[in-house]
């Protein structure tokens, strides 16, 4: 991380002794290839690499048309990279720096820039710049690129702003909140268990086969006249559903206590490979003394929850979202049934 940081330094430095000479020479001109900073041909764009002065760094890869992934674990969000790479395809050059501000701007960005590798399908990168600031009337962004001997300022036409945002490295904002993206033939079973009603917990089985069967889980029977087209709609739910943001920044005590004391239900979704994708959702306790609208007291959120994705994320839901996911065992059986129970 020290050396990285060092590195850096070094290169933006000898940029300073480099951009001092070519403002003292009145007779020179900006070469093509020193501001030559777009990649106008994004779509062949496989790899971007982001790394920043204090050692933390984040690489997004494409492995689909659509489809990219944040460090190679996640997904990531589709409106992030699509910002991304509109901004690196449509980078123009507003201006040099100005003589009088050179030394400040490279001073800083020697100390405060993210430097940016964009590979087009290849291990060596077809483009290297650093991003700096923004300018102080924040309608334009300090870049460098690798080997150039010229800071510019950067803008995008008709943007109204700095550009420095968007090129975040927190791994988390880069992480996709998709939670579910099934197609309903892809489904094979999917079982809800609520702790505070077990006799309500079911799973609907064999779902890709067009004859899906509802089963008990507290009885473990099956159970008969069950409404398909309720179970077919209830399976559609899951084609496109997100949670609201992650909560993996809450106080491990706090975690442990809410995992512990406040489960109120599990979704598991085994597909036709047999991969399973679990979700355990939990009660998000209120400040004590909270009350509602109406002044009653109230014990937890009643717009949101906790959630533990695969064991893995801890993340904040809706219930506005979730209650298409969690219907109780009758929803399921026609009147006649639910008569008889």
């Amino acid at each position: 991380m020290k050396k990285n940081r060092i590195t850096l330094i070094i290169v933006l430095v000898l940029s300073i002794v480099a951009g001092y000479l070519w403002f003292n020479n009145k007779t020179g001109t900006i070469k093509k290839e020193l501001k030559d900073f777009a990649v106008k041909d994004t779509a062949n764009v496989s790899k971007i690499f982001m790394a920043d002065g204090i050692g933390r760094t984040v690489t997004l890869e494409r492995k689909t048309n659509s489809i990219w992934t944040v460090n190679g674990n996640a997904e990531a969000r589709k409106d992030g990279i699509d910002l991304l790479l509109n901004t690196i395809s449509q980078l123009e050059v507003k201006s040099p720096v100005s003589r009088a501000s050179l030394d400040h701007v490279v001073s800083n960005m020697a100390g405060n820039s993210t430097k940016i590798e964009i590979y087009m399908g290849k291990d060596k990168p077809a483009k290297v710049y650093y991003v700096g600031g923004a300018t102080p009337d924040n309608m334009g962004t300090f870049m460098l690129l690798e080997n150039s001997s010229v800071p510019f300022v950067m803008f995008i036409p008709g943007h109204r702003g700095y550009l420095s945002s968007r090129y975040f490295i927190d791994e988390t904002e880069w992480k996709s909140t998709a939670l579910y993206r099934y197609n309903p033939n892809e489904i094979e079973k999917i079982e809800i268990n609520y702790v505070k009603s077990p006799e309500e917990s079911f799973a609907i089985e064999n779902i890709s086969t067009r004859k899906p069967r509802l089963k008990s889980i507290q009885d473990n029977k099956y159970l008969e006249k069950i409404d398909t087209l309720s179970i077919i709609q209830f399976v559609s739910n899951f084609r496109h559903i997100n949670f609201e943001f992650y909560a993996n920044d809450t106080p491990l005590t706090t975690k442990d206590s809410i995992m512990d004391f406040c489960k109120n239900f599990s979704i598991e979704i085994t597909d036709i490979h047999g991969k399973v994708n679990s979700f355990t959702g939990y009660n998000k306790p209120m400040k004590e003394g909270s009350t509602d609208l109406e002044g009653n007291p109230i014990t937890f959120d009643m717009d949101r929850m906790y959630g533990l994705t695969n064991e893995k994320d801890f993340v904040i839901i809706q219930f506005f979202v979730f209650n298409e996911l969690t219907p109780r065992i009758n929803y399921f059986l026609n009147q006649d049934t639910v008569k008889r129970l």
